[in-house]
């Protein structure tokens, strides 16, 4: 595969940094050494952190700002070629993602050597092929991953743009990848998992249904009964006798 680099640096932001919309004509990586980096792209939102890689795929309408409490600090570079993932955003637990892209920065705008050209290509071989095991490893657990999250905030509403957030990936490959992995839907896994805390704490403790729906994320006691039989076939009182 030919790969060609666009450019490629090092930015420390200051903190009234911010990007307005853009776009880019190539593919873009954004490797985090330090700070917080607020994106939206394509109109799914990421808050990357220290170990994030994002991929800003060519075309893709991007817009960028910082948290000025925490200014960024980024390796940036272009490339034309293969899009390596649907995933557009990984954590490198490894740090070989931003080893690679220190080197690509260095090589670039350091090197003399002949034979550069060649060099720079092995080394976005290698960093996509890298990109490539790590977005695996998010596919791998993704459901696992949902479904602890929806555990977690399921007081609260829950949207299927809030779960591709968190899954970093826009809402039609998550939602594809999704039924995938599972054979469901996301909506499917928040109602049985509402039904099945509210079933623990039917059974668990001495709360009145009105407490649980609350703690479940029904809107009322009646939205509670009506979710609950849907999932089990039977009122939620039945849990107690």
């Amino acid at each position: 595969m030919h790969l060609e680099l666009i450019n490629a640096g090092r930015l420390i932001t200051r903190p009234s940094w911010t990007k307005r919309a853009h776009k880019h004509p190539y593919h873009q990586f954004i490797v985090m050494l330090k700070g917080r980096l607020m994106v939206e792209l394509d109109g799914v939102g990421f808050d990357a952190g220290r170990d994030d890689v994002l991929l800003y795929p060519a075309g893709a309408l991007h817009h960028e700002q910082i948290d000025p409490a925490a200014p960024a600090d980024f390796i940036y570079f272009g490339w034309n070629g293969e899009k390596t993932s649907s995933i557009l955003i990984a954590k490198d637990a490894r740090g070989k993602l931003r080893l690679l892209a220190e080197w690509i920065v260095w090589e670039s705008q350091n090197s003399t050597y002949a034979k550069r050209q060649d060099i720079l290509n092995a080394f976005l071989h290698a960093f996509l092929e890298e990109y490539r095991r790590c977005t695996a490893h998010t596919g791998s657990n993704l459901a696992e991953e949902i479904r602890t999250y929806i555990r977690r905030n399921i007081r609260n509403e829950l949207t299927l743009d809030q779960l591709a957030r968190h899954a970093g990936m826009n809402k039609f490959t998550f939602l594809r990848n999704y039924r995938r992995l599972t054979g469901t839907t996301p909506r499917s896994d928040i109602c049985r998992i509402r039904a099945e805390t509210a079933r623990e704490l039917i059974t668990g403790t001495n709360a009145t249904l009105a407490a649980i729906a609350e703690e479940t994320g029904c809107s009322s006691e009646q939205q509670l009964s009506r979710l609950v039989h849907r999932v089990f076939g039977v009122p939620p009182g039945s849990f107690r006798k």
